[in-house]
């Protein structure tokens, strides 16, 4: 009896070292595959982040533009009516100065007319209150310091981009930024202007626009966090960066950073759908991950831009983790692996002590599951009577009376 005790434990000691060897090479292909998918799912998780950021940043730009085209259409539609009906000069002011008031991230908002086209009485206004010595129908209201200020025209505005461009096009637009300093006031500005032409009998009339403090904007995109040092980056249709984590860049051309580089078109070559590509970024020097994003604007038909940069290194960090990660399972799984054989091994030493040990856990067993066999009987007679009263509850023709004394039974 005891040789045959010795071959079977043998056996069964080889057929352990085995196994263990076996696992060990499965658990190391498992580990290596595992961590070459994660790195790849890793990069896709992250380039579907910085989509998503993108896509986040251009709809906090839509909405932050989206209010100025919907107030400015909306006085455009309300001056047509008051010319038709030959309505006083301060009426409009009133309405200007109420829609300022009503929107804090408005800077300005301002009415253009073309001479004497909205009561032919501009001769009348000549050098009274905000109009000069023409008296034409141009007026400003500003937010300084908290308070609404009306800025002093002067007949140079129609010679400006932002009443050229729109009369030229006769559609809304969004003007390129542009600093500016208010008339009477010392500070200067960076902003861009929503601009909606005034048509009457249609025939160009002059422009209603609103003006928007690109610094606000600057900060909110700013604030988007991507990973360590990702950004977002926002570019106008005619390819000035408007903001940009680094305030030197912005206001600059940015094909004057890719100039000689294989993304020198990148303005050019832009349409309405996105575009993402890994190259080495012309701001920072690193290889990155590049999305574009065209942001609509109003009706303008002239996109701006949301352009994200995230560091390849930072994107791939987190794979760099996890295969880290799984080599050190790895490392402790082989180590489990070799302490197990060499606990297999010393088996043999202790083999009457392991089998007395099973004799005792046989019985063990044994009255274990001949107590949970009592205890299953025990609990079955009082189930039954529960179950039981539980139907007649539920049945149609058990009266109340009947019910609560059941329900009393079960308690």
């Amino acid at each position: 009896m005891p040789l045959k005790i010795s071959r079977n434990t043998s056996l069964k000691v080889k057929f352990a070292v085995f196994t263990a060897i076996s696992t060990a090479f499965i658990f190391l292909f498992l580990v290596i595959y595992v961590g070459k998918s994660q790195r790849s799912a890793a990069y896709s998780d992250s380039k579907t982040l910085a989509l998503e950021v993108s896509r986040k940043a251009s709809l906090e730009t839509e909405k932050f533009f989206s209010t100025a085209f919907e107030v400015t259409r909306e006085l455009a539609r309300n001056f047509e009516v008051l010319k038709k009906n030959k309505i006083e000069r301060k009426v409009l002011c009133q309405m200007l100065t109420k829609s300022l008031e009503d929107n804090r991230d408005f800077l300005a908002i301002w009415l253009l007319w073309e001479p004497n086209a909205y009561d032919g009485k501009d001769s009348e206004y000549s050098n009274k209150d905000h109009y000069d010595s023409t008296g034409s129908f141009l007026t400003t209201y500003f937010r300084a310091n908290g308070d609404i200020k009306t800025e002093k025209n002067d007949i140079i505005d129609y010679q400006e981009d932002y009443y050229t461009i729109p009369k030229k096009r006769m559609h809304e637009v969004l003007i390129d930024p542009y600093e500016y300093q208010y008339r009477g006031f010392e500070k200067i500005y960076y902003e861009t202007s929503v601009v909606v032409p005034l048509m009457y009998n249609y025939t160009f009339n002059g422009v209603v626009a609103v003006d928007i403090n690109l610094k606000s904007l600057q900060d909110k995109l700013n604030a988007i966090n991507i990973y360590q040092t990702g950004y977002v980056s926002l570019i106008s249709n005619s390819g000035i960066i408007v903001s940009h984590p680094d305030s030197t860049v912005c206001k600059r051309y940015i094909k004057d950073f890719l100039k000689g580089t294989a993304n020198s078109n990148i303005i050019n070559t832009l349409t309405d759908k996105e575009k993402s590509y890994e190259t080495v970024s012309e701001f920072s020097g690193k290889k990155v991950l590049r999305i574009i994003y065209p942001i609509v604007m109003g009706k303008t038909k002239s996109p701006w831009y949301t352009m994200i940069e995230i560091p390849l290194n930072e994107i791939t960090d987190r794979s760099n983790q996890l295969l880290l990660t799984s080599f050190m399972i790895l490392l402790i799984g082989l180590s489990l692996l070799i302490y197990l054989t060499i606990n297999i091994l010393e088996r043999r030493k202790y083999e009457k002590v392991l089998l007395d040990a099973k004799l005792k856990a046989e019985e063990s067993e044994r009255l274990k599951t001949a107590f949970l066999s009592n205890i299953s009987h025990e609990i079955r007679t009082p189930m039954n009577g529960i179950m039981g009263f539980t139907e007649l509850l539920v049945s149609k023709d058990t009266s109340d009376e009947q019910r609560m004394f059941y329900k009393e039974l079960i308690f």
